[in-house]
């Protein structure tokens, strides 16, 4: 499957601030769900979406066969060196093992050599913020 990261705005049709019935509905697969106070969370296969009081507020992309994942030019699975590739035009930071690209709203985790599944996730405005400060 090819997602496209539209920044701030969600992946592919999938829009940030959409409720979980119209996640379910547009990604008409099984979802295991687990729910903690006023956060939702739906896994897939190669998706997890996170929704704070049924809205959607982040999506995170885990590295599969079949799943590219694209944002301004580059398929950031498959490019080798994607975290300086964006440094270059992006400011960034390291912050509890994550590479944050707040400016555009993209965090990588498992993306230091060989550390296991490479996660991206894109989250809508302010959601990572205490994470950032």
């Amino acid at each position: 499957m090819k997602y496209l990261i539209k920044p701030y705005k969600g992946i592919n049709d999938f829009i940030f601030g959409s409720s979980i019935e119209s996640i379910q509905k547009k990604y008409n697969v099984s979802f295991k769900t687990v729910q903690k106070k006023e956060i939702t969370k739906l896994y897939s296969e190669d998706l997890s979406f996170t929704f704070e009081n049924n809205q959607l507020m982040e999506i995170s992309v885990i590295e599969n066969n079949g799943v590219e994942l694209c944002f301004d030019g580059y398929s950031l699975f498959q490019d080798n060196n994607i975290i300086q590739e964006l440094q270059k035009t992006y400011p960034g930071i390291i912050k509890y093992g994550f590479y944050i690209f707040d400016s555009i709203g993209i965090s990588f985790s498992g993306f230091e050599e060989k550390e296991g599944q490479r996660t991206i996730t894109v989250y809508c405005p302010h959601y990572w913020d205490a994470v950032i400060k």
